[in-house]
Formats: C-alpha cells, structure tokens, sequence
C-alpha cells in the first residue's frame, strides 16, 4: 500500500486521443494532468505486457517504468515480453518487483535471471525494487536508476531507430 493514495483515475482514453487532440483541447487534457500530479504523490501507469509493443504516450513519458513479475516460469515469459516492448518502443531502463517468491532468496534468484536473460538478449538495465509483498515499492522507485554511459546511448540509439513506434518524432 502506498500512504496516500486516494483513488484512481482512468486515463487510458486521454492518453489514446492525445495525439489527435487540437491545441485547445489538448493544452486543456494537459491542465488537467498537472492539476493531478499537483496533489498526488505517486502516479501509476498501468500497462498490461500485450500493450508494451505499442505504448500509450503516458507509458513513455513516465520517469521511471515498473514491472511486476511473478516468480514463475511464466511469469519470467511475460515480464520478459514486457521489458523487450518497451524497450523497442524506446524506453532506457525498467525497475522490477518480484511478487508470489517463497521468499526472498527466491525473489532474488529470480531478478537475477530476469536480468541477465534481459542484458544478454535485450540490452535494457533492470533495477531491483523489492518484494511486491513485503518491500516499499513506492520508496523504491524513488531511487534514481544507475546506468552507464554505453547504455543510456543504447537506449538513445533504441528511441531514435523506431520513429515509427513512437510517432513523429519532434526535436
């Protein structure tokens, strides 16, 4: 549970018509998301792993990208799925909670694997923020993610060769 969270707001039509919005409406959707994240603390952008191939502008304008994986055989496939897609659409780095470990030797094992198969075959940095269940996830994603100069030019590189994901791109 993240202290002071209120509600939810369902935002997942806004995000799919701001690029066909005009100026007026759109300056008028984007008041709206500043007033939001005026009063709250933590905003959550949920994507589920078929949407990570094509993500909504709010998936990749978020500062930071969670993935939630459970420590199985199939959920190691999805978040890996998850993590190739976004980082095809662009994005440099992904923080990963491990939820349904039997423990925390097992939620590591767990990361680690996720990690090196994402390094080997993907090339994006994961970041450890805990145990879904038993860690502050929230204060974890406060933790800038660490990453080297070669990989945040491989992520650069990423966003920069697939225009047509992303959409017109705009110096």
């Amino acid at each position: 549970p993240v202290p002071g969270l209120v509600g939810r707001v369902p935002a997942a039509a806004a995000a799919l018509a701001l690029p066909l919005l005009d100026d007026a409406r759109r300056a008028c959707l984007i008041e709206a998301l500043r007033i939001l994240h005026r009063h709250a603390g933590f905003v959550l952008v949920h994507a589920s792993g078929e949407q990570a191939a094509e993500p909504s502008p709010f998936v990749l304008a978020a500062p930071r990208r969670l993935v939630v994986a459970e420590a199985s055989a199939s959920g190691a496939t999805d978040a890996y799925q998850t993590i190739k897609g976004l980082a095809a659409a662009g994005a440099g780095s992904v923080h990963v909670a491990v939820c349904r470990a039997h423990g925390r030797s097992d939620a590591v094992a767990f990361f680690r694997s996720l990690e090196a198969l994402v390094r080997r075959h993907v090339g994006v940095p994961l970041a450890w923020v805990g145990e879904l269940e038993r860690d502050d996830i929230a204060g974890g994603l406060q933790q800038p993610l660490q990453t080297s100069a070669r990989e945040a030019g491989a992520a650069f590189l990423r966003r920069v060769t697939s225009p047509a994901r992303a959409g017109v791109m705009r110096a």
